[in-house]
């Protein structure tokens, strides 16, 4: 499990809840009142260079009735997960909202973990658009130059893949836990493509397994250390 924080100035990271999907997204009054809140907060003494700081719950005293409206709005739209807000290098406001297990009636905190989800598919996408910048790889490569076993992959780019637009159809998962290098093989060995959905948008998440392969196979490292050395820490992550 992997906890992602952006640490640009004053954004608000919405973490991926554990067990269900949030019901809800940032709305506009409560992107606008986390901004407003990052403009009068009293500064607070934290790094975000230091790991303990994440885990704590972090709330301005400058303007209660604020923190107040910020509270009420995540809560009336239903918000599940937790909110960091950042500024200059300091956590502004961090608190958690929803269960983390319901089950158990366990609440997310500030120190709540989330899996990565799908904020995966921008880091592989990175990964892929470094390597056709230093001319290892093009975004018009047929599948079939990676997989050539997979049928009609000569008809699909991997620009088509990153685009969702392969015509790539939904498989059953596999019934087993699978290390990373054995689900690419796996998912290659079941990979489908609809010739007649060539081209048109169509959202499978299946699409980023094969080109997180085709990263590995290029670069001749695996996935995990590659993006440690071009993401994780480059980002300070």
């Amino acid at each position: 499990v992997w906890q992602v924080r952006k640490t640009a100035r004053t954004r608000a990271v919405q973490r991926t809840q554990r067990v269900s999907k949030p019901k809800a997204h940032f709305y506009p009054p409560v992107r606008y009142t986390l901004r407003k809140l990052a403009k009068n907060y009293s500064h607070t003494p934290l790094s975000v260079k230091t790991n303990t700081n994440l885990n704590r719950n972090v709330i301005s005293k400058n303007d209660p009735q604020l923190i107040d409206y910020v509270n009420k709005q995540l809560a009336k739209n239903e918000f599940i997960g937790t909110v960091t807000v950042i500024k200059d290098d300091s956590i502004v406001y961090q608190r958690g909202f929803g269960y983390a297990n319901r089950s158990i009636n366990q609440n997310n905190t500030a120190a709540s973990a989330y899996q990565i989800a799908s904020v995966q598919k921008g880091a592989t996408a990175m990964l892929l658009m470094k390597l056709v910048q230093q001319g290892k790889v093009s975004l018009n490569d047929p599948l079939s130059k990676y997989y050539p076993q997979i049928k009609n992959g000569q008809l699909v780019t991997l620009k088509q893949m990153m685009d969702m637009t392969s015509g790539a159809q939904n498989i059953k998962l596999p019934r087993k836990l699978m290390a990373s290098e054995k689900y690419i093989q796996w998912t290659a060995k079941h990979f489908k493509i609809k010739k007649e959905m060539i081209g048109c948008q169509d959202y499978r998440p299946i699409n980023f397994v094969l080109l997180a392969g085709i990263v590995q196979r290029v670069s001749h490292k695996r996935y995990y250390k590659l993006f440690d050395e071009e993401i994780k820490r480059p980002l300070k992550l």
